[in-house]
């Protein structure tokens, strides 16, 4: 009996980690390149509903642009506290700074991709990686909802915190648990 027992702790120190669902790494994976897009897309967005209200289109836009003499890159050259002021021939577009300020997130996007492709390829630092890439983000909404508050921080940070929970789920923690007893 006592030696049946040493036998069956033996291989139950042998046998490797349990082994761990591969859906929930590729679903966070999923969710951490949706939140880059959005990160990429906030701003262009935001700046294309600003236009859509003064009815300018891109050619319109394109247009001045090519013009010599145009009074658009000048119009960025003085830029006021509050807001950018951009000037067209037909008339002045005026955007708000706390929409301006949507460009900060971009480079998230971009910090985004290599951490979603680690994530992928089960890398060991890959759930750190993406821990500190949503430690970032929330900082800076912080930071600009207290400073400059806007509507579209609302969507970035519920993003972020439900992309924390998520990363911290059972399945997500174990597998790079796992990784990490087996360096």
């Amino acid at each position: 009996m006592r030696h049946d027992l040493i036998a069956m702790l033996q291989r139950m120190q042998t046998t490797s980690a349990p082994a761990y669902r591969r859906l929930p790494i590729f679903a966070a994976g999923v969710f951490l390149f949706m939140q880059a897009a959005l990160n990429l897309l906030m701003f262009p967005l935001l700046i294309g509903l600003q236009m859509q209200t003064f009815s300018i289109s891109i050619t319109e836009i394109y247009d001045d642009l090519t013009q010599p003499g145009s009074q658009i890159l000048s119009a960025l050259n003085r830029p006021a506290a509050d807001h950018l002021t951009f000037l067209f021939n037909s008339q002045t577009v005026t955007i708000p700074k706390a929409q301006v300020l949507s460009a900060l997130f971009i480079p998230f996007a971009f910090f985004a991709v290599p951490i979603v492709l680690t994530f992928w390829l089960r890398r060991r630092r890959a759930w750190t990686m993406a821990l500190m890439l949503q430690v970032l983000i929330l900082t800076l909404c912080m930071y600009l909802h207290f400073n400059h508050p806007a509507e579209y921080l609302y969507p970035l940070m519920a993003a972020s915190v439900f992309q924390v929970v998520y990363l911290n789920l059972y399945d997500i923690r174990a597998a790079f648990q796992q990784l990490m007893a087996n360096k």
